[in-house]
């Protein structure tokens, strides 16, 4: 399995999108949320869920992580795009804490 784990990582296509965006599928943050601490994200998509799962286990929750969870994609994963809904694709999304360096949050979209 670590073979095809190591194979899956090493064709891998990383999507930077800064801060264009502000959150995944909004165009601005909702009243009730203004001044609250944005998130940013570290999302992975691979064909294996198994991948998924050992891709999530490299980030230990701390100080600049928050939280890394791992699913299918479905039409309602709000943090990967539409065209991947539907396609057989499995996630890694990593939540980051904002550190202050940014205006706005980053998003980050691996296809491994």
């Amino acid at each position: 399995m670590i073979k095809k784990v190591n194979r899956a990582i090493k064709n891998v296509l990383t999507i930077s999108l800064g801060s264009d965006i502000v959150s995944p599928g909004k165009d601005k943050i909702p009243p009730e949320q203004e001044g609250a601490t944005l998130k940013s994200y570290k999302i992975y998509l691979t064909k294996s869920s198994e991948v998924a799962r050992r891709i999530a286990k490299t980030f230990q929750v701390g100080d600049d992580i928050q939280r890394a969870s791992t699913g299918k994609v479905q039409r309602d994963t709000e943090l990967v795009p539409a065209v991947y809904h539907g396609k057989g694709y499995f996630y890694c999304a990593v939540t980051l804490a904002e550190n202050g360096e940014h205006d706005a949050p980053a998003y980050e979209l691996t296809i491994c």
